[in-house]
């Protein structure tokens, strides 16, 4: 009776616990989706603009990962509801498989995330940088992705270029040359007005634009900021990443636990006593 009583709530624990996880795997499927076919519209809503500086190939790339990863997750978790609930040594026995290779390659990305911060700041760098010499064009109404996104951030953040406002010298698509012939030092999304209205000849936008200073432009780097929010979010994930690894390896032993109930109710293994 108390054996019976023990594996029936070893089997309730194994389903309440995959039942947010097989939800959490759809969710992630449609989020991969969403990211995919309109990152621009996922980022503005979640309030992650800063990430869409980084080039949109590789934001797909993960939504791509994101997609496989949550349809891996739905499917592990169904297995796990189904072999429990069943008792099938089959799919329990998978179940068991499935899971000690998840929790090893989440040991492993938690380890190589933290080892390899570095490089991957050092990654940033080199794609923000790149882009900033190949693909900004500083316009108003820009329709580049780039552009449009790195302007947002300089203006969400206070910022001016990646390390500082100098970076723009080497940007090959913005516009330095301004109408009376001079030359803008920074573009617009650095100024802190917004003004366009000509007053004395000239915009407030386009003073700062030929004339910065501390007080009509932002002329620190978004580097520092944008490692922060990496920072941010990298912690967030490393947190959930060690709770979740901890939560799959309660369901490892508790899954092994039925699965050898399972096979001495079936005589495959002796037990001593």
């Amino acid at each position: 009776m108390t054996g019976g009583l023990v594996k029936n709530i070893i089997k309730i624990i194994i389903c309440i616990i995959n039942i947010p996880i097989v939800i959490f795997g759809a969710v992630a499927v449609g989020l991969g989706i969403w990211i995919a076919l309109d990152n621009p519209s996922f980022l503005a809503l979640t309030q992650l603009d800063g990430l869409a500086v980084v080039d949109q190939s590789f934001v797909k790339s993960g939504a791509y990962v994101i997609i496989a990863g949550g349809a891996a997750i739905f499917v592990f978790g169904i297995i796990g509801i189904v072999g429990t609930l069943r008792e099938n040594a089959c799919l329990l026995g998978m179940y068991v498989a499935t899971l000690t290779t998840v929790i090893a390659l989440e040991v492993a990305a938690i380890v190589l995330g933290i080892v390899y911060q570095s490089i991957w700041k050092e990654k940033l760098d080199t794609i923000i940088q790149k882009n900033i010499r190949e693909e900004y064009d500083g316009l108003k109404n820009t329709k580049d992705w780039f552009t449009m996104n790195f302007d947002l951030v300089q203006r969400e953040l206070g910022c001016c270029g990646h390390n500082n406002s100098d970076d723009f010298k080497l940007a090959t698509k913005w516009n330095e040359t301004a109408s009376d012939g001079s030359r803008y030092a920074v573009p617009a999304a650095c100024c802190k007005s917004n003004n366009y209205t000509v007053q004395g000849g000239v915009s407030e936008v386009e003073q700062c634009m030929k004339s910065p200073t501390q007080d009509n432009a932002n002329l620190k780097g978004c580097k520092t900021a944008l490692e922060e929010l990496f920072n941010k979010y990298e912690h967030v994930i490393i947190g959930v990443a060690s709770a979740a690894v901890a939560c799959q390896f309660l369901m490892l032993i508790l899954a092994l636990i039925l699965l050898c109930w399972k096979s001495k109710s079936d005589d495959v293994y002796t037990f001593k006593e």
